[in-house]
């Protein structure tokens, strides 16, 4: 653990954003979502399903739902306003110190009979308060948040907009506040003070353990190193990922590069296949590399497959490798120095790799020349691999 270290990610993983209910889209073809653990090096993303899987996306919601969003954000804002205005109905001084007793009388239910407000607009306060409640309950019957489907190879993954807001919680706050300062016969806010600083008290003490809590980075990390969307923006960048259209009114069917190019591409597939009993073994999903559907996100795959080959490579030469190998360089000048069998021609290949990866990371887009120069450099150092077999330093 260490502490005040507040990354999510380790150095080489890198993501294009979170969406609704912290699902995350990952430059490397993954949808994802942070699972929080103190143990150091250990990646925090939990990969749920590959992009390659994903057979239609479907962002059609109903018009309704818009509007009922809409009604609930504004009834929510008067809701709040009249919550925090409602107890001055009666003035400040009532505010203060409460209903006069000898102005009260006390029912045969126990409840104390007071004046009536002062201002004519108390009715019109009560009732605006209550709103929000009546949107909440029409909420539970029917969902106001927009919905986005993914068809995948086993089902389907549904990622709803939260309707849940920072809106409904100052809302919230409102109404405790207009519960705790309404007057009573002989009580006002003045005598609630010691209430409401042992709140505030409290409330401060919460605020700087939770503080402590996240330098010590035991609970999750609030870091800003992971750029949060609306459902809306997740939606577009998911599509660009997927190769579709924006089209909100269908389903759109996802198309893998490897149908789209087809001839272009069918002897590298045919070289790959001819190795897939042993490549399938070290590289067990290297068939995302044909199963996404743009080029960056091919090209992404394929330096993820490449840096898992050259590390069960190094594995086999070295009998504890350093942890810290992580990346495509890593590899490269390890292997350079460790491998007998390394040849300035797979150097060049690797090099090809990281260096359209890096691009494609960073500007999340490649021209499909790239991808098939990606394609074939990465077929050059499978066959490199296998013809050229890994001695392990303890046998020289």
């Amino acid at each position: 653990m260490h502490v005040g270290n507040r990354r999510i990610l380790l150095p080489d993983e890198r993501v294009v954003c979170r969406g609704p209910g912290g699902i995350i889209l990952t430059t490397d073809g993954w949808i994802s979502e942070i699972r929080t653990h103190r143990y150091e090096g250990i990646t925090q993303l939990f990969r749920m399903i590959r992009l390659s899987q994903v057979q239609s996306i479907d962002f059609r919601n109903p018009a309704y739902r818009t509007y009922l969003r809409t009604l609930l954000l504004i009834s929510l804002g008067i809701g709040t306003l009249c919550a925090v205005v409602l107890p001055f109905s009666w003035g400040l001084e009532t505010l203060w110190v409460g209903f006069d007793p000898a102005l009260c009388t006390l029912l045969e239910d126990g409840f104390w009979d007071c004046p009536e407000p002062t201002t004519p607009f108390y009715d019109a306060l009560f009732y605006g308060a209550l709103a929000p409640w009546l949107f909440g309950l029409i909420g539970i019957f029917v969902g106001f948040g927009k919905t986005l489907e993914l068809r995948h190879e086993r089902g389907t993954m549904k990622i709803k907009e939260s309707s849940f807001s920072n809106r409904t919680l100052v809302y919230l706050f409102a109404w405790f506040w207009m519960l705790f300062a309404l007057p009573e016969s002989g009580s006002g806010l003045r005598g609630g003070m010691n209430l409401l600083v042992m709140i505030l008290i409290i409330a401060l003490i919460a605020y700087f353990l939770n503080s402590i809590k996240r330098e010590l980075s035991l609970g999750e990390d609030q870091s800003k190193e992971i750029r949060d969307v609306t459902i809306d923006e997740f939606h577009r960048s998911l599509s660009s990922a997927l190769g579709v259209s924006e089209d909100k009114e269908s389903i759109r069917v996802v198309v893998p590069l490897g149908t789209v190019l087809g001839e272009e591409i069918s002897e590298i597939k045919r070289k790959l296949e001819d190795h897939d009993v042993i490549l399938s073994q070290i590289v067990v999903n290297y068939p995302d590399i044909f199963g996404v559907a743009i080029p960056w996100m091919g090209i992404t795959s394929i330096g993820s497959s490449t840096e898992i080959l050259l590390g069960h490579r190094l594995g086999q030469i070295l009998p504890n490798p350093s942890k810290e190998i992580r990346t495509l360089a890593n590899f490269r000048d390890q292997l350079k120095v460790k491998d007998p069998g390394m040849t300035s021609a797979t150097l060049r290949s690797i090099d090809v790799i990281r260096t359209l990866r890096n691009s494609a990371t960073h500007d999340m887009e490649a021209s499909k020349e790239d991808y098939i120069s990606a394609l074939q450099r990465f077929v050059e150092i499978v066959e490199w691999h296998l013809s050229t077999p890994a001695k392990s330093i303890l046998d020289t």
